[in-house]
C-alpha cells in the first residue's frame, strides 16, 4: 500500500510538472461558468461520482486517460474519489484557445473550503481535462 501511495504521489507531481502553460499574454476571460471547459469539467465530475470510466477517458487528455487503464488506478479510485472536492463552483477562467485554466471553489471531505485550479487542453477540437488540482487551507 505504501508503494502504491508513493507511486500515486510521483504521478501527481509528474502531472503538475508537465501541465500545459496558458499563454497569459493572449488569454481571454471565460464566462463565469467556465464556458466550454466548464461544461467538460462538470461531465468529468459527474463521471467521477458515478464511476463512469468510459466517460472519464473521453473528457480527459489522451495522456491522462492512459492512467485509467492502470490496475493501480482502479484500486486507488475509491480513495481519490472520496478525497475530491465537493460542492464545486467555477469562479473564473482564462483561455488562449489551446489551453484553458479555471479557478474553482469547493469543500474537502471534512467540509473545509478548498480552491481548485483546473487545466484543460484542446485536443481534436475539444476541451479535455489535463489537471485537476485542489488545495485546502488547513488554517481554517
Amino acid at each position: 500500500m505504501r508503494k502504491l501511495l508513493i507511486m500515486i504521489a510521483i504521478l501527481m507531481i509528474s502531472a503538475v510538472s508537465f501541465a500545459a502553460e496558458l499563454d497569459k499574454k493572449n488569454a481571454k476571460p471565460l464566462p463565469a461558468d467556465g464556458g466550454e471547459p466548464g461544461k467538460v469539467y462538470m461531465q468529468y465530475i459527474k463521471a467521477m461520482e458515478s464511476d463512469d470510466f468510459a466517460t472519464l477517458k473521453k473528457v480527459m487528455t489522451a495522456e491522462e486517460a492512459k492512467t485509467i487503464d492502470l490496475p493501480e488506478f482502479k484500486k486507488m479510485f475509491p480513495m481519490m474519489k472520496s478525497m475530491h472536492a465537493k460542492e464545486i463552483k467555477i469562479v473564473s477562467g482564462m483561455s488562449d484557445g489551446k489551453v484553458a485554466v479555471l479557478e474553482a471553489t469547493g469543500k474537502d471531505q471534512s467540509g473545509k473550503k478548498s480552491k481548485g485550479t483546473l487545466t484543460f487542453e484542446m485536443e481534436n477540437k475539444e476541451w479535455k481535462v489535463k489537471d485537476d488540482a485542489w488545495a485546502t487551507d488547513l488554517n481554517q
